[in-house]
């Protein structure tokens, strides 16, 4: 939506700019065909000049060496990990699609009006007699608002006597009209203030344009008479009536401005000179405002030969705050500010950054952080961008667990950019290992990310390190550790997107990484074969229905919402390091834990077939039932 919105800025700047020239040197001067010309041309450059981009960066060449990336195998996991799946929005009206709504009622709006001016013409064609003249069919009417020309027929109000000499005048106005083919200039005006029917310049410009048309017919009809005579044809035979938008009606309410027209002294060539002479600078001066695009040179050279849309989701926000830090700092917190650094540089990189969140609340405002989430999708499903990111940040009780990870869309999930989500990931990963630590690609099966699945576009999430892991937090608070980032992110979108356009210089490597050998003493945060609890969701289910008591606090004030306990599942099926990640309060997070520690062994995680010390979050869920 952000690029049509900044066309249509671009379209009313340049209008404006253009406009206002006019209004200043060209207006209500006697050189009519050069206003014509240039009111038409306004129009024209005022809708094609905001589509040109020409980029004054000459330093700036782009990706000029070759790249060779490196697949990287997608590893599989299948816990439940953090609660992101949501239901679907529903029928929540977007504003996106209400705009849409607004110009197509807009349009309709104009054609219905055309539609009418059409009709009455067709119609007193049908009614009144016609007759041939040349190329020219004058038909004889009794209409309101005749006479007037419409491209080459004449509607003639019969009780104005052609052989008079006024009517012989009025014939030559209407005649030159036909001939200089001022119905094509009206007709075209038109169509431009149909479409574009939200630009008030335009219709000034129908205006202006009318009025150049009756100056340069009125000196045509004069003849051999004077001014002075011509005028009062006009005065005697002005009528106050409504007009059809399409046509030149010879009585109209320009009245005034056309006996101006018709007294003021000829122009002279220095004034014509002047005012013409500025038009370089008013030309130059809507080149600079719209067109033209001057990018600093990225610092890496990394820059996209076309502009590359992207959306970045910083995670959280508002009432979900995601991992919360002992010094005050969240998740949410440090996902924006990534978030806003990626935003910042991306001009250097001829990438456009659409964030779906700038503030710490969620995303458009909303407050339950569900149908926030869907939001987000449907935000980027409705722009259509190159690329869906979507920043987070992890948490353990294993404070040695540390770097980054990278998750693609599930695999036997509805996402149909699959191949290319892997791509984008295994560019990533390669850009990103040159600075921090990354664990590797991975996709989670059983409950998906949603985010990810239902995204329409190739779409990544991005651990960025562990907030609990001493290393990773202080180096991710730090600004400047924050912009490095932000620039391998964002040399990883350019790369990505010219290789998807084709670009020869970017190539993948057909040959994969190599798995790090396991290592017996690590506590896995994704495993082959995540832990579960005896007898699978079934007994999970009746375990908690049996044992969990509904704190009184809670029932009081009839808080609801979810828990999220994160744990560690020993290789032995025993349960340690039990934390509380999130919880609504009342007492709700430690009946949660409590629950979860009387819960027993449950099966552990296995990689390569052994069993393994595996980290889990496992979501639980309090609802109230109401009596009615």
């Amino acid at each position: 939506m952000l690029p049509y919105l900044l066309y249509i800025f671009k379209m009313l700047v340049c209008s404006a700019i253009l406009l206002g020239y006019y209004w200043i040197f060209l207006r209500n001067q006697r050189f009519h065909q050069y206003n014509r010309y240039y009111l038409l041309g306004v129009l024209v450059i005022s809708i094609v000049l905001p589509l040109l981009h020409f980029d004054l960066s000459f330093f700036n060449k782009g990706i000029i060496s070759q790249t060779v990336i490196r697949t990287i195998e997608v590893i599989t996991v299948y816990g439940e990990g953090e609660n992101v799946d949501v239901s679907p929005i529903g029928s929540m009206l977007k504003t996106i699609t209400f705009l849409k709504l607004i110009y197509a009622a807009g349009i309709g709006i104009g054609f219905w009006e055309l539609g009418i001016a059409l009709r009455r013409i067709h119609r007193m064609r049908k009614i009144y007699r016609g007759e041939q003249l040349d190329d020219i069919t004058i038909y004889h009417t009794s209409e309101k608002g005749t006479p007037f020309s419409f491209f080459r027929s004449v509607f003639w109000n019969d009780k104005v006597s052609l052989n008079s000499r006024a009517g012989q005048q009025i014939f030559r106005h209407e005649l030159y009209h036909i001939r200089q083919y001022h119905s094509l200039d009206i007709f075209f005006c038109q169509l431009v203030v149909l479409v574009y029917w939200f630009n008030p310049f335009y219709y000034l410009i129908r205006h202006e344009l009318k009025a150049v048309h009756e100056y340069l017919a009125d000196q045509h009809a004069i003849g051999n008479d004077g001014p002075l005579e011509y005028a009062e044809i006009l005065l005697e035979r002005s009528i106050q009536e409504k007009q059809l938008a399409l046509t030149h009606p010879f009585f109209q309410s320009q009245l005034k401005r056309r006996i101006t027209m018709l007294t003021i002294k000829p122009f002279q060539k220095s004034g014509y000179l002047s005012r013409v002479m500025a038009l370089p600078l008013v030309a130059s001066l809507s080149f600079l405002l719209v067109a033209f695009v001057v990018r600093k040179p990225s610092e890496t050279g990394f820059v996209a030969k076309e502009p590359v849309t992207i959306v970045v989701d910083a995670g959280h926000g508002g009432p979900d705050p995601g991992v919360k830090l002992p010094d005050g700092q969240t998740e949410q917190q440090l996902a924006l500010a990534i978030s806003r650094q990626i935003a910042s540089l991306a001009p250097e990189y001829n990438v456009k950054v659409l964030l779906t969140r700038t503030e710490e609340s969620l995303p458009n405002d909303l407050v339950d952080p569900e149908v926030a989430n869907a939001w987000r999708v449907t935000y980027s499903n409705s722009i259509q961008p190159d690329l869906l990111l979507s920043i987070h940040l992890n948490a353990s009780n294993n404070t040695n667990l540390n770097g980054y990870e990278i998750y693609v869309p599930r695999s036997n999930g509805p996402h149909q950019q699959l191949k290319a989500s892997q791509t984008a990931a295994q560019i990533l990963q390669n850009q990103l290992d040159a600075v921090v630590k990354v664990n590797g690609i991975k996709e989670r099966k059983n409950q998906g990310i949603w985010v990810l699945d239902k995204a329409e576009s190739p779409a990544l999430l991005i651990e960025c390190g562990f907030l609990t892991n001493p290393d990773d937090y202080t180096f991710i608070k730090e600004s400047h550790n924050q912009e490095t980032l932000a620039r391998k992110i964002l040399e990883s979108v350019v790369l990505f997107a010219e290789y998807q356009r084709g670009n020869k210089n970017v190539h993948l490597d057909t040959v994969p990484v190599k798995k790090t050998p396991m290592r017996e003493d690590i506590t896995f945060t994704q495993a082959e074969h995540m832990p579960f609890y005896p007898g699978g969701k079934e007994a999970w289910q009746k375990f908690l229905n049996t044992t969990l008591r509904y704190p009184q606090e809670a029932i009081d004030s009839e808080t609801t919402g979810t828990v999220l306990l994160g744990f560690v599942v020993r290789a032995d099926s025993t349960l340690a390091d039990i934390s509380i990640l999130n919880e609504p309060g009342k007492g709700l997070g430690l009946e949660a834990k409590r629950v979860l520690e009387a819960s027993g062994k449950w099966a552990p995680a296995k990689q390569n077939g052994q069993p393994v010390n595996c980290y889990f979050k496992q979501p639980i869920t309090f609802m109230l039932e109401r009596e009615f």
